[in-house]
């Protein structure tokens, strides 16, 4: 993400802990972007946190999980409607037609649980 977009996303994202007091060491700007790469590349929280270097996968999720129920994610996906699209990565194996994708994450897929059916919910999601 460029620093034009991290500066409309930087002053919604808080950093904050379990609700205990204690904060995390997870640098938001690398939250934010570990937080995409998962989406982009269906990738799992695991992989997510290695991006960053540091925290691990449960912690990356926890974070997300707080920023996604506390409406934080969509407020960041508002911010960035109007933002420069970043062309996606080429997938490995096959060669994708000329597109162009616009949107934002929905949240309820970078939940990995076997209780959310990707297919249901991209059927529900409409693409402009």
């Amino acid at each position: 993400m460029s620093d034009a977009q991290w500066a409309l996303m930087e002053p919604l994202v808080k950093k904050s802990g379990r609700g205990t007091g204690k904060t995390t060491d997870l640098p938001l700007r690398d939250s934010v972007e570990a937080i995409l790469f998962k989406a982009r590349e269906n990738a799992e929280w695991t992989q997510a946190a290695a991006t960053m270097g540091h925290g691990v996968g449960k912690s990356l999720m926890s974070r997300w999980r707080r920023w996604s129920e506390g409406g934080v994610w969509e407020q960041l996906m508002e911010a960035l409607a109007d933002a420069e699209a970043v062309p996606a990565p080429e997938p490995s194996g096959f060669q994708l037609p000329d597109l162009r994708i616009e949107g934002t994450v929905d949240p309820r897929l970078l939940i990995e649980d076997l209780s959310v059916d990707a297919h249901t919910v991209a059927s529900s999601t409409t693409i402009n």
